[in-house]
C-alpha cells in the first residue's frame, strides 16, 4: 500500500506536469502538514494556495483559496465557485 507522503508527491508532480510554461508550483516540505501548495502565475496577479491536512484524500481535509488583489465580491464569487467544486468531489466520493 502506498503511503500519503508517496500518494501526495506523485498528486503534486502531476500537478506540477501540467501547469503552463508561466505557471509555477511551490510546496512546503512533505513532512510538514499541513502541506501548502501554491500556484502563482506570470500572467495573472492571481494565485492559487491549497492547504492539505493529514486527513487527505478526504474533501474536507482541503482547503483551496484564490489569493491576490481581488475585491471582496471576487474574492465571495471564487469561494463559491471552489466550494461548489469540492461538493462535487464529494458527491463522487460517496
Amino acid at each position: 500500500m502506498i503511503d500519503l507522503h508517496t500518494q501526495l508527491d506523485d498528486e503534486i508532480e502531476l500537478i506540477r506536469a501540467s501547469l503552463l510554461p508561466a505557471e509555477e508550483l511551490t510546496t512546503t516540505d512533505q513532512d510538514d502538514w499541513p502541506r501548502v501548495l501554491t500556484i502563482d502565475s506570470k500572467d495573472s496577479k492571481l494565485s492559487l494556495q491549497l492547504r492539505i491536512q493529514q486527513e487527505y484524500p478526504s474533501p474536507s481535509s482541503l482547503q483551496v483559496e484564490i489569493r491576490g488583489d481581488i475585491g471582496k465580491d471576487e474574492a465571495e464569487e471564487w469561494r463559491s465557485w471552489t466550494a461548489e467544486r469540492l461538493k462535487d468531489w464529494q458527491a463522487a466520493d460517496e
